[in-house]
């Protein structure tokens, strides 16, 4: 709910939340390179024989259509974080606007 002084959004909280959303972003940023890295270190140690062979052929699609998704995730959280903090603006500058409207 908004304060009282706003009618329908809470500008401080929508720019608190869409900080804390560009913090995992960043995060994420340099943690999942690094994880993904991990990841494919320890597949190379899935071995060459049939049983192998045959896990590939099951795990490997799974695993690259996980990897795209996740490798879309830090983007998408900036891109959330980027929308808050530029809707908050655009509220508290449509409010400022508004208010000088009217005769003083």
């Amino acid at each position: 709910m908004a304060p009282p002084d706003f009618i329908d959004m809470n500008t401080r909280e929508v720019t608190g939340v869409g900080h804390r959303l560009g913090a995992i972003a960043a995060m994420l940023q340099v943690d999942w390179p690094a994880l993904r890295q991990r990841i494919a270190v320890a597949e190379n140690g899935i071995r060459a024989d049939k049983l192998g062979a045959q896990y590939r052929v099951e795990y490997g699609p799974a695993a690259d259509a996980i990897r795209r998704k996740a490798d879309a995730v830090p983007g998408r959280y900036q891109e959330l974080a980027t929308q808050a903090t530029t809707a908050a603006a655009l509220y508290e500058q449509a409010d400022r606007d508004a208010a000088n409207g009217f005769p003083r």
